[in-house]
């Protein structure tokens, strides 16, 4: 299960995106629809910046310009059982909307 995850920077002066966003360590939190916490995988509980596709070259972001990235959450949690999934992306007081997925039979 992959995800498109938008950075858009509002910082107001141009910064250099993945090397300066990507390298924020968000934290990848998946839950049943109960709220029960899904099982990492290997590659979940290494979570870092390797887990994003590209080159990790970075290049420069205007203000208000928004940059996308592939995140492979069935990487970094066990979602083979069916069910409901809540998907949601935190980093200190930031957190990211929360993203329900259904994995079919």
């Amino acid at each position: 299960i992959s995800l498109d995850v938008a950075f858009k920077n509002i910082s107001g002066r141009r910064v250099t995106e993945p090397g300066e966003m990507a390298t924020l360590k968000f934290e990848v939190i998946v839950s049943s629809a109960a709220g029960d916490p899904a099982a990492q995988t290997d590659r979940g509980r290494a979570w870092g910046k390797e887990s994003w596709s590209g080159s990790g070259a970075g290049f420069p972001m205007d203000p208000n310009a928004t940059a996308h990235r592939t995140l492979l959450v069935s990487d970094l949690y066990d979602m083979t059982r069916p069910g409901k999934y809540l998907i949601r992306l935190q980093r200190d007081d930031l957190t990211s909307n929360t993203i329900t997925v259904t994995v079919a039979p």
